[in-house]
């Protein structure tokens, strides 16, 4: 294996790692604060029970749909 397939893995996880987490925060923060003020949830049971799942739902969506589209702009 040489260090350009090394490099080319660790790049392509890096920025889909970095895409999950940068969008499923983001979108957890939002849903969990509008569910606070819906349902006038307290702050640790709207990030547990509404962004936490968010979060992790978001996993497999940057796993096997958006290295597709990453690819096809160039970036991975």
């Amino acid at each position: 294996m040489n260090w350009l397939v090394v490099y080319r893995f660790i790049r392509k996880i890096l920025i889909i790692g970095g895409a999950w987490l940068g969008a499923g925060i983001i979108w957890a923060v939002l849903l969990a604060g509008l569910a606070r003020w819906l349902f006038g949830l307290g702050e640790q049971n709207s990030i547990l029970w509404v962004g936490l799942p968010v979060l992790i739902a978001f996993f497999p969506f940057c796993i096997f749909i958006l290295p597709r589209h990453l690819e096809k702009a160039g970036i991975l």
